[in-house]
């Protein structure tokens, strides 16, 4: 498409110099044939699916095709592509478009694991936005590599996020979940009091991040006036900024840098931060055993003779610190605070969890890696937390070549989408019966046979799913048995319900309190 954004451009910058000069005729002639050409450009785009005998969703309009509703302020984020599921989801393929972007949306879990995993190698790669100058750092980011330097960089990472190294860093995390817990026992030592959750979970997931990914100390759970928490939290508020500056990125991306709208301006910061870190890191003797060193350790074994690792390169390391700051702030924070809500709202599989958590620790005198990892119910919790709220609530797909799409004689062009609506799948009533209703039984051992691969996708499917799964849930995991261990959950007078905001994200409100009673 770089073709249409130049000529575009240069379109409007003819009909600017037109004005300048007052030849109005000209102005007009070049208005009129401006619009001509991008409405038959937008029909001819507009045919794509009809022409392969695909339905398209309806709610198209010009130029934009189905994008500005994905946007819209006044419904959940999943709303619109909900929509478009249970409208057409007998059909199993159904054409969107994104602007000029032809997309598929898959709404049969078969053809799910069929696109995810079977026939991986045709949709390796995911939709990218490529950047260049300052910023070009950000291209070697796991999310945004394509192709084989994916796989390249994936395998690198991979033994980071394993169970042996999981279990090193138990201790760290358990640490900081006792510190959390010694500050909310100061908060309410005179009883029940309202506590903002979403403010205490950031605090913890900044100081676990920063002790077991980059080996500093940040204590912002003691210490709330902390400026990294702050900047963090600011940097992954992803509200509509974050989709003007994507925009912008799309239209020049000059000009987003010029004006500081970078898709990366407001991680600087961090990227300064982190890169002083990591030249700090390579000038030290001392090893931390952290996910830094991992890296640099990767990167310094692929320049030995003979080697055969895949070339980490410094933007490489930069990039995949900056993503694992990213990611492991902000989703882990907004998924403990959805599951503390969700547990403060249902008080029998509250004391269930509990009491589960209690023979644990009569049985093995603490908790460890091991018991926490395998609590059935802890997970069972958990794991329907993340079903009712996929904070991914679609999947996205590139076609890397030619595809004969399942079940039909219709070939998907290279570098055309696909897309798996997540929420959509992940509470139909087809596959889960009573959807809307909390019930961690899903998920128990002898329940999960029962479960439609395909429909449970809160990391992903396939190869190219969330790579620090592990980490994030023994994350998880840890911060919610200590909660549940120490204080009985309540909800807050007048917000009983869970506030997710509206728009293009799913996240929870910006506070979100609940009553905290110490467990006797």
């Amino acid at each position: 498409m770089g073709w249409l954004k130049t000529s575009i451009f240069s379109w409007l910058g003819l009909m600017g110099v037109a004005l300048f000069v007052s030849q109005q005729w000209v102005t007009w002639t070049l208005l009129i044939t401006g619009i001509t050409a991008l409405a038959y450009l937008d029909h001819k785009n507009r045919g794509y699916w009809r022409k392969h005998g695909i339905i398209t969703a309806d709610g198209s309009v010009p130029i934009f095709g189905h994008l500005l509703k994905s946007f819209d302020n006044s419904r959940m984020v999943w709303e619109y592509t909900n929509s478009i599921y249970e409208k057409y989801k007998n059909s199993t393929y159904v054409g969107t478009y994104l602007m000029w972007s032809p997309s598929l949306l898959i709404t049969d879990p078969e053809v799910v694991k069929q696109v995810t995993i079977k026939d991986f190698d045709h949709f390796v790669d995911r939709r990218t936005f490529k950047v260049s100058g300052k910023d070009k750092y950000a291209n070697e980011m796991l999310t945004s590599a394509e192709g084989a330097h994916w796989k390249g960089i994936r395998s690198v990472l991979s033994p980071t996020f394993s169970s042996g190294k999981m279990k090193n860093m138990f201790p760290l995390v358990l640490k900081k979940a006792d510190a959390l817990m010694e500050k909310l026992h100061k908060v309410t030592e005179k009883g029940e009091t309202e506590v903002d959750m979403k403010n205490f979970y950031g605090r913890l997931t900044v100081d676990v991040i920063g002790t077991c990914a980059f080996g500093f100390e940040s204590n912002c759970i003691e210490d709330e006036s902390d400026e990294f928490e702050k900047k963090l939290a600011k940097a992954s508020n992803q509200g509509m900024e974050v989709i003007f500056q994507i925009l912008l990125f799309f239209i020049s991306e000059r000009l987003a840098d010029f004006l500081g709208f970078g898709v990366m301006a407001r991680w600087k910061y961090f990227k300064d931060l982190l890169t002083h870190t990591i030249e700090q890191r390579r000038n030290s003797t001392i090893k931390r055993g952290d996910f830094l060193d991992l890296i640099l350790e990767a990167q310094a074994a692929q320049a030995e003779p003979g080697s055969t690792k895949h070339e980490i390169s410094s933007d490489t390391v930069i990039a995949s610190s900056v993503i694992f700051l990213l990611a492991g702030y902000d989703t882990v924070r907004n998924t403990l605070v959805i599951a503390a809500h969700i547990i403060a709202q249902h008080q029998e599989e509250q004391e269930q969890l509990r009491q589960e958590l209690q023979e644990i620790v009569e049985e093995h005198g603490s908790l460890n890696y091991q018991n926490v990892m395998e609590a059935k119910y802890l997970e069972a919790v958990i794991f329907e937390t993340m079903r009712m709220y996929p904070l991914l609530f679609a999947l996205e797909r590139k076609c890397t070549k030619e595809y004969v799409l399942p079940g039909t004689n219709i070939k998907l062009e290279k570098d055309r989408f696909i897309q798996v609506p997540v929420w959509s799948l992940q509470n139909d009533e087809l596959y889960w019966k009573e959807p809307s209703k909390f019930n961690p039984d899903r998920f128990l051992p002898e329940n999960k046979g029962d479960i439609v691969q395909g429909t449970y996708l809160p990391f992903g499917l396939g190869p190219r799913n969330c790579i620090a799964q592990r980490f994030a849930l023994m994350e998880v995991k840890v911060a919610v048995a200590r909660l549940i261990q120490e204080f009985h959950l309540s909800l807050a007078p007048g917000r009983e319900e869970l506030g997710i905001n509206k728009g293009p994200m799913m996240r929870p409100f910006d506070t979100m309190p609940l009553l905290l009673t110490p467990v006797s």
